[in-house]
């Protein structure tokens, strides 16, 4: 089987100028939309990767607060939050 038509791509010519401007406006309003989104997401990701930087700052500089004897608060046995004694322990 043979097509010896020749195969002519018409995008809009066939479709009226009114619908032609729609088509445009509408692709322009998207391309718009796509930008707008990324913009988003950039300035999404830049606000989370100061807030991450400022977390492993703290964490950091919270590692360093060990007492001079080396033993960091918390890291007993059964202490830290959830293990404090009440009255009910004494008796």
């Amino acid at each position: 089987m043979q097509n010896a038509e020749q195969v002519k791509l018409r995008v809009l010519q066939s479709v009226d100028a009114s619908r032609r401007r729609s088509s445009s406006s509408c692709s322009s309003r998207f391309a718009s939309g796509v930008a707008a989104g990324l913009l988003a997401g950039a300035l999404k990701v830049a606000r989370l990767k100061r807030q991450l930087n400022r977390l492993r700052r703290e964490h950091r500089d919270a590692d360093r607060g060990a007492g001079p004897h080396g033993a960091a608060p918390g890291t007993a046995p059964a202490s830290g939050p959830g293990f404090e004694r009440t009255s009910r322990d004494d008796g």
